[in-house]
């Protein structure tokens, strides 16, 4: 499902006003007529902001005391934290998230996540993507990767939490109304890129830009046959030193990442087609349906048919100016 919306903002003795509409479908018309009625009222100079969103997955994500993750994310994250608190670490830095809090990744970014001070932790995880005209590492190109921590957070962040739960109640218009509710949340976020406490990197890890292009071949290639060797030869190195690097700054082997990206693409095709279970098995390249299902449960405590059956999904959703 397609949703094109778009973002004005007007300039105005420092101040900004944002108007915002979405429409579902062909809605260009409406958007043109408003954007008309606007420009005309007004009589001002108006930016218009050209973004493409998508949410891939969304959903809520409850873990126990004893709860550890190791990963390296293959998509952007959003973490909206309801209850509970956790830590994070990345690299030699330790963050600490609790309630209202929100935490940013990257694709590429490795941690350790586990529950601190409570007996569980809560919260709403988002994978998107954004780009803007040609040009897809938009917020790579800034410092937005952190922990986002202050009232003004809490407030949107508990905001977009509410209206998920709404929007998760009423199946007939969930797309729709959850895509606006992320689209309002993450612009209010954006003003505070530069606040939070940012990820430290170093520059014998991820950031290293092989690696990088690398992972982003990996995710390219997820329904192709791609071998640890053909990733070894992408990197010029020999099969055996490969594993060892990969593992070193990854922390975990080719296949378990490959397998891992493709968990998450799984999800997609989960939501956004009407392939059936084997064939979606097969599109990832497992020998069969049994295994494909067994990997899916060990990443995400249920079976496809199950998680298909009982989680709502956003499709493609997609902002656009370009036909102004």
């Amino acid at each position: 499902m397609v949703y094109t919306s778009m973002l004005i903002q007007r300039y105005s003795l420092g101040n900004v006003v944002r108007y915002g509409f979405l429409s579902k479908g062909n809605g260009f018309i409406d958007i043109m007529q408003i954007f008309s009625i606007i420009k005309e009222k007004e009589q001002v100079n108006m930016d218009i902001i050209n973004l493409t969103i998508n949410i891939k997955f969304c959903r809520i994500s409850y873990h126990e005391k004893d709860w550890v993750e190791r990963k390296t994310k293959c998509d952007y994250t959003i973490w909206n934290i309801i209850s509970g608190g956790l830590a994070l670490q990345i690299n030699d830095q330790t963050l600490y998230a609790k309630e209202g809090d929100v935490l940013l990744f990257h694709p590429g970014d490795t941690y350790k996540a586990w529950c601190h001070d409570d007996d569980h932790c809560y919260f709403l995880v988002t994978f998107f993507s954004i780009s803007s005209g040609n040009v897809i590492d938009i917020l790579t190109q800034e410092s937005t990767a952190g922990l986002y921590t202050n009232d003004f957070v809490k407030e949107i962040s508990i905001r977009f939490c509410d209206e998920y739960t709404t929007c998760h109640d009423n199946e007939d218009t969930h797309n729709l109304k959850l895509y606006a509710a992320f689209l309002n949340f993450f612009a209010d976020l954006s003003s505070q890129f530069g606040e939070q406490l940012p990820f430290h990197t170093s520059s014998d890890s991820v950031s290293d830009q092989r690696l990088h292009s690398l992972l982003d071949f990996i995710s390219d290639h997820v329904e192709s046959n791609l071998t640890v060797r053909e990733m070894a030869e992408f990197m010029s190195m020999s099969e055996k030193y490969f594993s060892g690097y990969f593992h070193f700054h990854i922390g975990m082997s080719p296949k378990q990442y490959l397998t891992k990206c493709r968990m998450t693409h799984a999800i997609q095709l989960l939501s956004d087609s009407d392939n059936s279970i084997s064939e979606i098995a097969s599109r990832l390249h497992f020998s069969d349906q049994y295994s494909f299902t067994k990997s899916f449960k060990k990443y995400y405590g249920e079976t496809p048919g199950k998680f298909r059956k009982q989680h709502f999904y956003v499709h493609n959703a997609v902002t656009s100016s370009e036909y102004l």
